[in-house]
């Protein structure tokens, strides 16, 4: 039968300290003590130290070499609900018929991690304390962020631009979005990329195809526009696809020409073919070298330009075709709506036509103003004959 004590047990040192104290009264076992450390040893069969106590390191530990230590917690009905496998080192959470969870709380005490084994959920942060998930790289650089308080995701940072990559099932990138350059790539070699947006019925109203080349816009029942703004937010350029429409703010058809002595030209001045090819500002009653008057007077731009090259020196847009405000003079004759009107002897300037056989090839349009006297801005519709 196993000895029982009344009162404690004290095993002492050879020096009186007490080193192990067994107490029956409050079923402590107390080691080391006096300024000595502690430590419990738990040998194997092989006589390994399997479980080691250490009082100095405050710190237990399970296994040696040659028998990996394990944990293992049971609930109720017996199962391992949480083991750590030295062998394997890993831990695991749950069992069958009772699922793990892992909570980690806040100074507060609020659930800010819960990984839910039953519905295979990891959730971060909670009210009044907003989730972060960051990675950092390896210079310690918080090269992934995703910040939960504004719901964004940062990928990159200073010196380490940050990609998208997603790959399909031949491991080709078929999605990449490139922060070096910031640019979106779709699709791959053998695997054509395609962009589809759909509308809240679930039409698919914009569409670029890659096999194709092609780009849709517009669905059964929801038509497609191309609307294109100025600065101040003015639709300039409109495609309409419901009438097949192209719909331009600006009122001319106009085309660069090379211009003579280009800086003594201002926008209205009527413009005729010089000897040498390039146009200059008219200076003799009805020529028949007209050929338009120079685009951008008062407050008429043009809609289309043609022969638009990347060098534009010394060149400059002409109306052939629309509306323009061109300069006039009407020192001689006062200029009505509808009068036609041809080129004047003053420079730039148109004048009223008022002599049909000197006016044939010599007309440059209709007025749509009038002007009683002197010179000034008048629109005109352009009508070359």
């Amino acid at each position: 039968m196993a000895q029982q004590f009344s009162e404690p047990v004290e095993l002492l040192s050879s020096d009186s300290d007490v080193t192990i104290q067994l107490d029956n009264q409050t079923a402590d076992t107390t080691f080391g003590g006096g300024g000595k450390d502690g430590d419990l040893y738990v040998r194997d069969s092989a006589d390994r130290p399997a479980i080691h106590l250490n009082g100095n390191a405050a710190k237990i530990r399970l296994g040696t070499v040659g028998n990996e230590g394990d944990i293992a917690v049971q609930d109720n009905e017996g199962r391992d609900v949480f083991i750590v496998s030295g062998h394997y080192a890993t831990c695991y959470l749950g069992a069958e018929g009772n699922e793990g969870d892992l909570f980690i709380r806040d100074s507060e005490g609020r659930n800010i991690l819960n990984v839910n084994g039953h519905l295979a959920q990891v959730t971060m942060g909670t009210g009044g304390n907003p989730a972060q998930l960051r990675l950092t790289d390896n210079n310690g650089r918080f090269a992934f962020n995703f910040d939960a308080k504004h719901a964004a995701l940062h990928i990159g940072t200073t010196d380490n631009e940050g990609d998208i990559q997603v790959r399909d099932a031949e491991n080709r990138v078929v999605f990449n979005f490139d922060g070096a350059s910031s640019r979106l790539r779709l699709g791959a070699n053998g695997n054509g990329g395609d962009l589809e947006v759909m509308d809240s019925a679930g039409r698919r109203v914009l569409n670029f195809s890659s096999q194709y080349a092609a780009l849709y816009l517009g669905a059964n029942g929801n038509e497609g526009d191309i609307r294109v703004r100025n600065d101040a937010g003015v639709d300039t350029i409109r495609l309409d696809g419901q009438s097949g429409d192209i719909e331009l703010v600006g009122a001319d058809c106009a085309e660069e020409f090379d211009i003579s002595a280009p800086d003594d030209v201002e926008p209205g001045m009527i413009m005729v073919i010089g000897e040498d090819g390039k146009l200059r500002p008219c200076e003799s009653a009805y020529d028949r070298r007209v050929a338009g008057v120079i685009s951008g007077a008062g407050g008429y731009f043009p809609g289309v330009t043609l022969d638009k090259r990347r060098v534009t020196e010394g060149r400059k847009p002409v109306a052939l075709v629309g509306k323009v405000y061109a300069f006039a003079d009407a020192s001689r004759e006062a200029i009505t709506l509808g009068d036609i009107l041809t080129t004047s002897s003053m420079k730039g300037h148109a004048m009223k036509a008022t002599n049909p056989s000197r006016a044939f090839g010599a007309v440059i349009g209709k007025s749509l103003g009038r002007l009683d006297n002197g010179q000034g801005l008048i629109p005109m519709l352009i009508a070359l004959q």
